[in-house]
């Protein structure tokens, strides 16, 4: 019999254009089945007290004897107790704690955040223990624990979710190294897949994180093959089908994000498939309704300082952020649908661009600080206040950069229903870029760029500081 992945690798090929939707019934298991939380036995005799404050009620010992586990549920809390080196296992808790650590300080949310590393004296920690349920001959002077972020089982999950999470450690540099049930969590409240336990976990050279997403996965059974001598890490879930299951998530070898949870519960795209911005990379794709394209000779024209501050408002999945991170500029997206904004984050790392992403509503807060340029892209008119907002705008920024029509009709989600916001008509152009230039207090237009893509223009406007700033900085191809 063929190992799993190698049926899967000829599959590849043949459904690369058109791959399976469907198995009898057209009917695919996008979700896979996940086990309980198995604790061990509760050895706890009194509470645990950490010299940090943190406390812990039950404590349980693995079944191999070699951890014990505590949870704190009103803290969400885990502490994880190394007892003695297990020779199964590639790191030890203090090297687990490194994997932890450098996911956490990228910014990697699909990893429990990691809250203390230390070492517990051996009878403090055993004055909390049962002796007649747990002892030790031959004791340590102390033991290595680390305390992390505590997220509960679910009973299911869905792929595409578990793929997105292991991209994002891989543009990280990170192979979990042990995909089994046991080690799966689903956060439900934000709609991402969080892998626990990285004892087995793997560096990650640059060879392997280019790799597209299809052949990505193929190297984690090489990996599993290496590791346990088993053809596929799938083996732990003998519902799934790589054929019929796991090749409909992708196209092209990449990710389809809108399979994913994070996709799926998006509420500002009013689309058919719900997916406004078409991204296109190796690992991960999405068919929206626009791109980049046929605005991008406007862009190209538009002058970006190295490390200028730029706030893009409304932004999606940034797409336009990515640009303008190409272009050298510190970047930050506003966006109010946090999956949205979870979503986007996660597409930054895997694509390997610096952003920020903060989940804000312009209707009901200040923006975010001060900043060079603020990119205001067929969103305005979307907003509830017009006027308000884009006084909002005109203090926090030297510089506007707006996208939209003569006639614009806006709405906005409330829950999952679309209410109507704001909305301007103007029989020109001049009337347009005159009732903008009255929003904004202190500025003036500097540019018409013209017409992008669906009758939309995109207007250029400076305050009088950055204006001469300009006549100063500039060749005169740039000056009014």
């Amino acid at each position: 019999m063929l190992p799993l992945w190698t049926k899967g690798c000829r599959v590849v090929e043949r459904y690369k254009e058109n791959p399976p939707s469907s198995k009898a019934n057209n009917y695919y298991n996008d979700t896979i089945s996940l086990q309980h939380e198995i604790l061990g036995v509760d050895i706890a005799k009194t509470q645990l007290y950490l010299p940090s404050g943190r406390v812990f009620s039950h404590l349980y010992l693995s079944q191999r004897r070699d951890t014990i586990v505590g949870i704190n549920h009103n803290t969400c809390e885990l502490i994880k107790i190394n007892m003695f080196s297990n020779s199964r296992k590639k790191r030890g808790l203090e090297e687990e704690a490194d994997v932890m650590r450098d996911l956490s300080q990228n910014n990697c949310i699909s990893c429990p955040k990691l809250l203390e590393v230390g070492k517990i004296d051996h009878n403090h920690l055993f004055a909390s223990i049962d002796g007649n349920k747990y002892s030790i001959s031959s004791p340590n002077e102390n033991y290595p624990f680390i305390v992390q972020e505590y997220v509960s089982t679910s009973k299911s999950i869905n792929l595409s979710d578990l793929f997105l999470t292991l991209l994002e450690q891989r543009s990280l540099g990170i192979y979990h190294g042990d995909l089994k049930p046991a080690n799966i969590r689903y956060d439900e409240k934000r709609g991402i897949c969080i892998l626990v336990d990285y004892d087995q976990a793997e560096l990650i050279d640059d060879k392997i994180a280019d790799l597209s997403a299809l052949e990505y996965l193929k190297w984690c059974d090489e990996m599993e093959m290496r590791k346990y001598g088993h053809a596929s890490w799938l083996r732990h879930f003998p519902e799934v089908s790589f054929e019929h299951d796991v090749l409909p998530l992708f196209k092209n070898g990449a990710l389809n994000l809108q399979k994913t949870t994070l996709f799926k519960r998006q509420i500002t795209t009013n689309t058919p498939n719900g997916v406004y911005h078409t991204i296109k990379d190796r690992s991960i794709c999405a068919d929206g309704i626009r791109d980049l394209d046929s605005r991008k000779n406007i862009l190209e024209s538009l002058v970006f300082k190295k490390g200028e501050r730029v706030l893009d408002v409304g932004c999606n999945t940034g797409i336009l952020c990515h640009y303008l991170h190409d272009r050298g500029c510190d970047v930050t997206g506003l966006e109010i649908d946090p999956s949205m904004v979870i979503a986007a984050g996660i597409i930054a790392r895997i694509t390997k661009r610096d952003i920020n992403f903060i989940c804000q509503d312009i209707d009901s807060s200040e923006l975010p600080g001060h900043f060079d340029t603020i990119m205001l892209f067929s969103v305005l008119h979307h907003t509830r206040n017009v006027k308000d907002n884009a006084r909002k705008v005109a203090k926090s920024c030297n510089r506007i950069i707006i996208e939209c029509r003569l006639n614009e009709s806006g709405s906005k989600a409330n829950g999952r229903k679309w209410e109507k916001t704001s909305g301007w008509n103007y029989e020109s152009v001049d009337s347009l870029t005159s009732a903008l230039q009255e929003l904004f207090p202190g500025f003036s237009l500097f540019r018409n760029y013209g017409v992008g893509d669906r009758n939309r223009f995109i207007f250029e406007y400076k305050n009088a500081e950055m204006k001469s700033q300009f006549k100063l900085d500039l060749s005169p191809e740039y000056l009014d």
